[in-house]
């Protein structure tokens, strides 16, 4: 599986803060302890959401633009749902009127 440059480079630098341990001829990766990644948020949605902590968070600037942009995407989307939501139910209002009407003249046109 071939990886960008720009990829590689990241997973190294990642990967040069994780500590591994050789057991035989496999490695392990040591983690730390999970008492502190129990209590903080995974995820920055998750803090925001779950409100999870008292501070502000600082987050980079690429993840804030993609928030951003996720977020207008979906409002651009919720609008054209509810655009269509509210054509079906005058469309749904309107075959219910001319169902009534249709019964209505049926009824008394004898």
């Amino acid at each position: 599986m071939e990886y960008s440059k720009g990829f590689e480079e990241f997973l190294k630098r990642v990967s040069k803060g994780t500590k591994v341990r050789m057991m035989g001829k496999r490695y392990y990766i040591v983690e730390s302890s999970l008492e502190n990644k129990e209590n903080s948020p995974t995820e920055y949605l998750d803090f925001f959401l779950l409100n999870i902590g008292n501070g502000p968070i600082v987050i980079e600037r690429s993840v804030a633009y993609e928030l951003k942009n996720r977020l207008e995407e979906l409002e651009k989307a919720n609008r054209n749902i509810r655009r269509k939501n509210i054509f079906l139910e005058v469309l749904l209002s309107l075959s219910w009127l001319l169902f009534l009407l249709y019964i209505f003249f049926i009824h008394y046109s004898f």
